[in-house]
């Protein structure tokens, strides 16, 4: 096999310089540590059966301090999301509703009693809270469950066990 190889090769008459080859190949080399850090892992699948909705945080939760308050609010998700450093709690303003938990990961559960602090800072950005995510709410049912993740997931979801069927 080898020979067949060596003989097509050189059959090709392939032209070109020494370095020009050596030259391809620390370029590859350098492509190739560029995508060292590169993942491709596939994500975690979350399965539930009743209303629930997907809270991304990109990797462990960062948190900055807010200014002139005893807060803290989570940078890295597209969601409002506090730590009240008195209590030690965290709350989740989901747009027409709020959520508490004792862990930023949860469990999480509608709240009422949401500290003046958040509410006085959320006051101030109205604007800011607009563009936040949300979470989706039709009124009648239970408030969906929250279901926050810190590596790729996909949450799937039916109403109630499947149904199967031949």
């Amino acid at each position: 096999l080898k020979k067949y190889i060596t003989d097509q090769v050189m059959a090709m008459q392939i032209t070109g310089s020494y370095d020009a080859l050596l030259s391809t190949v620390e370029e590859y080399k350098t492509e190739n540590k560029k995508n060292e850090n590169f993942r491709n892992d596939p994500p975690v699948f979350i399965y539930t059966t009743s209303p629930s909705v997907l809270i991304m945080i990109d990797g462990e939760p960062k948190f900055q301090d807010i200014k002139d308050t005893d807060l803290k609010h989570v940078a890295n998700t597209g969601y409002v999301i506090f730590e009240n450093k008195s209590d030690r709690q965290f709350y989740l303003f989901g747009g027409e509703i709020w959520y508490t938990a004792p862990q930023v990961k949860g469990p999480w559960q509608v709240t009422k009693n949401v500290p003046k602090d958040v509410k006085k800072l959320l006051d101030q950005n109205k604007e800011a809270a607009k563009n936040a995510g949300k979470v989706e709410t039709t009124g009648k049912e239970t408030p969906p469950a929250i279901v926050v993740a810190t590596v790729p997931t996909e949450l799937i979801q039916t109403k109630g066990e499947p149904q199967w069927k031949k």
